[in-house]
C-alpha cells in the first residue's frame, strides 16, 4: 500500500478478510493489527505499519508465510490499492517443543555459565544463546523450551545442541508408591 494512513482504515473497514485486532492510531504512528484468514484451513495474524511494511504470524512454514504474504498483497490488489508483492524475506523463526523430562535450571546454568543465564525474578526460564547459529533458547523447569533463531535449520541445529546439555540436568522421576 503506498502512503496514506486513511487508506489503512479503509482497508480494514471495507475488507471481507480482515478483523481488527486493535484500533490504529493515525496521529501517533501505531500500527494495525488485523486477524486475517488467507489460507484455506489456517488463520494468521497481520501486523501493517504505516510505512507499508507487513508481517505475518501464526504460520507453520516458510512456504506458508510466502504463500500468505502473496494472498495478503491480491486481497489489497482487490480493494484497488497499489500493492506488489516484493522483498519477502523470513527473519525470524520461533519453535517450542516440550522434553519428556523436567530441568534443573539452576544445575544447567552453573554447568553452562558463560552461555546460560537465569535470573528468576526476572524470568522465569533459562536463557542460552548460541551464538555461531543466532539461537536463543528459552528453557523452562518444565522441560518446555523455546527456540528463536534467523530460518528454520539453525532453529533445527540448536534443538540438537542443546538436548544433551538438557538431559544432564533433568530432575529426577519421582518414585512411585
Amino acid at each position: 500500500m503506498t502512503g496514506c494512513r486513511s487508506a489503512l482504515v479503509l482497508c480494514y473497514t471495507s475488507g471481507y478478510h480482515f478483523w481488527p485486532i486493535s484500533e490504529p492510531q493515525t496521529n501517533t504512528g501505531t500500527p494495525l493489527v488485523l486477524y486475517v484468514s488467507l489460507l484455506q484451513c489456517k488463520s494468521s495474524t497481520v501486523v501493517v505499519f504505516f510505512s507499508d511494511c507487513s508481517l505475518l504470524f501464526s504460520l507453520f512454514s516458510e512456504d506458508d508465510a510466502k504463500l500468505g504474504a502473496r494472498r495478503l498483497a491480491r486481497v489489497l490488489q482487490k480493494l484497488g490499492f497499489k500493492v506488489r508483492f516484493s522483498a519477502f524475506k523470513v527473519v525470524n523463526v520461533l519453535a517450542v517443543c516440550s522434553m519428556p523430562f523436567g530441568i534443573q535450571l539452576v544445575d544447567f546454568t552453573i554447568k553452562n555459565r558463560p552461555i546460560a543465564s537465569y535470573e528468576p525474578e526476572l524470568h522465569p526460564a533459562a536463557t542460552y544463546r548460541i551464538k555461531h547459529i543466532k539461537a536463543t533458547v528459552q528453557v523452562f523447569s518444565t522441560g518446555s523450551i523455546t527456540v528463536t533463531g534467523p530460518n528454520v535449520q539453525n532453529v533445527a541445529t540448536a534443538v540438537e545442541q542443546i538436548y544433551p546439555l538438557l538431559f544432564e540436568c533433568r530432575k529426577p522421576k519421582a518414585l512411585c508408591k
